[in-house]
């Protein structure tokens, strides 16, 4: 994972990931999102007029579709209403592991605490938790065993696919697997023809593209129209904008461009729920920080939840105010660093123009087709945070009411 490296491991893995997110890879993803967004269109219409539907339920498995295809090159056909879903498929399986691991991922070890408040035992309580694992452990390396030996899979048919096209008796083979493109394939023509890369470091990052590229990005657009739906005046405005790009709209990376309301009510749903709620780093040079003296290794933690509701910095931070990100005033008025959704500097989240993008273009074809009402009892929103990865979701879903336009 990038961010838990450093020095010239972190400039090989960050030049693997990042030619898929050059304006090129983002254009030809762009697509894939449109495709995806418009068969979420379709499976939603039996449920217009229907009782209200778990929101977050139904947008996981569209999200799940794109960071697969985009990781793998692979289409799942998961998402309810899709003719090509076939029970018991590849991609159902791929998907039943994924979500084991978000689900392990989100219990707490008890061997968590004392290495949060002893860092510097952090040694021996990985020693320890490796000789005497507990049950959340236990469930999430076999969770996460399931979608290595998967994944493991993909790079031994991409690798043998590569080495047949080479072959001289082969010609021009043709390909199978993972599709040119896609992150998988990137990283393994990285590890062929440039800095080399081992199976494991290629699992590694494939792994964690779509850990954090799943949780997040789902979540994130789930609070997002779940704040439209609480506040129909804002969800009237992001209708005026969607329909005057009319439903002919062809998402380019310059067009997307043309949504700045609907930017600006996921920047305000991001801020008001950032689904990570702290970032960390590890201090690299000796510093002071206010009455604090910061080692070289020591921990940093941001509070970026708290950073986001300080009312020295925003302005009634409770509530949901899209304009402070399109009014020039008010967002002239922002300080650098109190919007800190993503990072910031050099260690910011690589991802953050593929996530934006890919929630714009959900949003912008789910605003073409429906209206969205809010169930009752569902203010506040109940949320709760997984313990690893650390991200801040609906703990009981988001319930709503679709409507035909």
């Amino acid at each position: 994972m990038l961010n838990w490296c450093s020095g010239p491991h972190y400039r090989k893995l960050k030049g693997a990931w990042t030619p898929l997110f050059l304006p090129a890879s983002l254009q030809n993803y762009a697509t894939l999102m449109d495709g995806a967004a418009r068969n979420l269109v379709a499976s939603l219409r039996p449920h217009t007029r229907a009782t209200a539907i778990d929101l977050v339920t139904v947008v996981e498995a569209h999200v799940l579709e794109i960071v697969v295809c985009a990781a793998f090159g692979l289409e799942l056909h998961v998402q309810a209403g899709d003719p090509l879903r076939k029970a018991g498929s590849d991609g159902e399986k791929l998907r039943d592991a994924l979500k084991d691991v978000l689900n392990a991922a989100g219990s707490t070890s008890s061997w968590a605490t004392p290495m949060m408040l002893f860092p510097a035992l952090q040694p021996l309580f990985r020693y320890l938790l490796h000789k005497f694992p507990d049950a959340a452990t236990v469930r999430t390396a076999r969770a996460r065993n399931r979608l290595r030996d998967f994944v493991y899979g993909l790079i031994r048919e991409e690798r043998a696919a590569i080495a047949q096209a080479k072959s001289p008796d082969i010609g021009s083979a043709r390909r199978t697997g993972v599709k040119p493109g896609s992150f998988l394939s990137l990283l393994i023509s990285h590890s062929q023809h440039d800095v080399k890369l081992s199976e494991t470091e290629i699992f590694v990052q494939a792994y964690f593209f779509i850990l954090a590229g799943f949780g997040t990005t789902s979540d994130a657009l789930s609070c997002t129209m779940y704040h439209l739906a609480r506040h129909p005046d804002k969800m009237k405005a992001a209708h005026k904008e969607v329909d005057a790009a009319g439903v002919d709209f062809s998402p380019t990376l310059e067009g997307l461009e043309s949504f700045p309301y609907l930017e600006a009510c996921l920047r305000e749903s991001l801020r008001l729920i950032p689904p990570v709620p702290a970032v960390k780093r590890y201090a690299r040079d000796r510093m002071a920080l206010g009455p604090f003296n910061v080692a070289p290794g020591d921990m940093l933690c941001g509070a970026t939840y708290t950073l986001h509701h300080d009312d020295e910095l925003w302005d009634k931070p409770s509530n949901f105010t899209p304009e402070r990100f399109t009014d020039t005033a008010r967002f002239s008025g922002i300080r650098k660093g109190s919007w800190n959704t993503f990072g910031e500097g050099m260690r910011s989240c690589i991802g953050q123009n593929f996530a934006i993008m890919e929630m714009k273009i959900t949003l912008i074809r789910l605003l073409q087709a429906y209206t969205f009402e809010l169930a009752p009892n569902q203010v506040p929103l109940n949320l709760a945070t997984k313990s690893f990865p650390s991200i801040l979701r609906p703990s009981k879903g988001i319930h709503i009411s679709i409507h035909a336009r």
